[in-house]
């Protein structure tokens, strides 16, 4: 348990290293933050048109929405602020900055995840706190209902980082494969701004199960919708099994990397 705080330790350290980089640029950090805050707005915007139009949709409604931006953007905004270098793994793989990762000491999993910081992904952030505000007026949540909401955060930015991280991997197989690593990270984020209700079936367990794009939006508003401890527990689940995964599939695809041994300064 020691040796897992002090490589979490060297993590930190390198992550508030970036950070200071990154906040060096103050009005570039600003610009990017507020730019972010502004284009997630127009989410709930469509989304309450719909509803005004429309009515409930299996179930859900505005202020269900509203909560599903709100988790999205807190989720989603944490996960690459804090641990955006899965983001960028098939760029180090090709540039070679991965020879970095490997020869400098700690924990290869958690460097990765540190390695770089989306600023902009602060403004993720802001935006699901303001829409969480939003939502506790709406549902006028008490106590229990604020607390159950937090809970399955930090599992949901779990899944996030490694299903990101596990997409990353094809850098391993593939050249030039960031593009490609891109749009199956979309397969997880563009599903999961989606109300749940419009999941049913076979189609609920793949959003659940095999692409968790449901476990980080929808099933932490159903938790305060159905006032459920099981799906909380379910969420948490996942998070360890999606962990797991992407540390053993980490481990399996670095004994197949091959230095790329590019001639370039590397600060």
């Amino acid at each position: 348990m020691s040796n897992l705080f002090k490589e979490l330790d060297k993590a930190f350290f390198i992550w508030r290293i970036n950070l200071r980089s990154e906040l060096a640029m103050r009005k570039s950090f600003l610009i990017l933050t507020i730019g972010m805050i502004i284009n997630d707005l127009a989410f709930p915007i469509v989304w309450i048109f719909f509803f005004l139009n429309f009515g409930s949709f299996n179930g859900w409604e505005v202020a269900d929405v509203i909560g599903l931006q709100a988790m999205a953007g807190l989720t989603i905004g944490l996960s690459f602020f804090t641990a955006g270098g899965a983001t960028k793994l098939p760029q180090q793989i090709d540039s070679g900055y991965f020879d970095n990762l490997l020869l400098t000491p700690g924990n290869l999993y958690l460097k990765i995840f540190v390695s770089h910081i989306r600023t902009s992904a602060l403004g993720d952030v802001f935006y699901g706190l303001i829409m969480t505000v939003i939502y506790f007026i709406l549902i006028q949540a008490n106590i229990l209902q604020m607390i159950m909401w937090l809970l399955p955060i930090i599992p949901a930015v779990m899944i996030i980082n490694n299903f990101i991280l596990i997409t990353g991997l094809v850098g391993f197989f593939i050249n030039d494969a960031t593009y490609l690593a891109g749009t199956l990270q979309d397969t997880l984020i563009g599903p999961s701004l989606y109300p749940s209700g419009a999941y049913s079936g076979a189609l609920r367990f793949f959003f659940i199960f095999i692409i968790p794009a449901i476990a980080i939006g929808g099933l932490p508003v159903e938790i305060i919708k159905n006032n459920s401890y099981y799906m909380i527990l379910g969420i948490w689940v996942l998070g360890l099994l999606w962990t797991g995964l992407g540390y053993i599939l980490l481990n399996a695809a670095v004994k197949k990397y091959e230095s790329a041994n590019l001639l370039a300064n590397r600060v």
